[in-house]
């Protein structure tokens, strides 16, 4: 596998995260003094947080796009920054997505990520999620998707179409992964069906977090109907998701039609075909689901560009990778297009 060099700058400049500091240690579950609750809100006194929070840790332009939100959006902020004391991946994770617009996304629903993400700070959540660590979790994945990873589980797939929603939808995302994180762990999906928490939500030794386990586990329930979290393999004992399977769950987040197709001389495309199909795709910015043939087994990947000779792409293993396009081109087994 490859350097990802400058194509990984290219492709997601957002990722970078300097200027680290030492935030302040805190219980995230206790309210301190200085820290109030009224309602469903926190507010935290000026002696606690400044009017612009992450001072030192904020560009100024992260800082100028908190000056330039609502008075009660800034609350909101507040909030969040409160529980990502400690951690200066999610503090400047904010600011990031503050920089970049992308706390106003909307879902289908008309709520902005912002607000999904407010909600979360005070909402009831099931008893094993640690607020404060699946809110730091939660946020430096919105900024850097790269984060999610499958672990040790057979969970490659459905942490592609994590990746996937987060890139695409993040406030349905988080719409979802609130559901699930909930006392009765039901949400909706985008095109509308249910989809509840599967397996427990304390860690399970996969080496995932906790945004992670959860969210994984419960895709693939939702697209086999007996996903066994401890096992990590079908009701079965198969391991992963077929092409329809695949095609279920990838519709079912992100609400858009896609078809799998299989790749060979004798298949639906060959592998010529195949390839070409997919620099027009990533040529205009849509990235690819691929499942390789992967040593004893297969493995889903995102392909994410082409350049002189190598593919990049998304590894479930929590990073970029590359792979010389010949050897590419023959281990090629299914592509998911839109």
């Amino acid at each position: 596998m490859g350097d990802v060099g400058a194509f990984r700058a290219n492709a997601s400049s957002n990722v970078g995260l300097a200027n680290r500091a030492r935030g302040i240690k805190a219980n995230p579950e206790a309210i301190p003094s200085g820290m109030h609750k009224a309602g469903e809100f926190f507010w935290i006194e000026r002696d606690r947080l400044s009017s612009t929070p992450a001072s030192g840790q904020w560009t100024p332009l992260e800082s100028t796009a908190f000056e330039a939100l609502s008075p009660a959006s800034q609350q909101t902020v507040r909030n969040l920054l409160w529980f990502t004391q400690g951690d200066a991946t999610a503090t400047k994770a904010i600011g990031s997505l503050l920089s970049q617009g992308k706390l106003s996304v909307k879902d289908r629903s008309g709520v902005s990520l912002l607000d999904r993400l407010g909600a979360l700070t005070t909402s009831p959540l099931d008893s094993g999620i640690d607020r404060g660590k699946f809110l730091k979790e939660l946020i430096s994945q919105l900024n850097d998707p790269m984060l999610v990873t499958q672990g040790n589980r057979s969970t490659c797939a459905a942490a592609v179409v994590q990746y996937l929603a987060i890139k695409a939808e993040p406030a349905d995302y988080v719409a979802m992964v609130a559901g699930l994180v909930s006392p009765n762990g039901q949400a909706q999906l985008p095109n509308g069906q249910k989809i509840k928490r599967d397996g427990a939500t304390a860690l399970d030794g996969s080496g995932r977090s906790s945004v992670d386990q959860v969210v994984q586990n419960s895709l693939m329930e939702y697209a086999t109907g007996g996903f066994n979290s401890n096992t990590g393999r079908n009701e079965d004992s198969t391991l992963g998701l077929t092409a329809t399977r695949f095609d279920q769950l990838v519709e079912g987040v992100m609400n858009a039609p896609y078809q799998t197709v299989l790749i060979g001389s004798d298949k639906d495309l060959t592998q010529a075909q195949a390839i070409a199909k997919m620099k027009e795709a990533t040529a205009r910015g849509t990235t690819v689901p691929v499942g390789l043939d992967w040593k004893s087994g297969g493995h889903k990947i995102l392909v994410q560009g082409f350049d002189q000779g190598l593919v990049y792409y998304y590894n479930p293993w929590g990073r970029i990778e590359s792979m010389a396009e010949r050897e590419f081109s023959s281990r090629i087994h299914n592509a998911s297009f839109r």
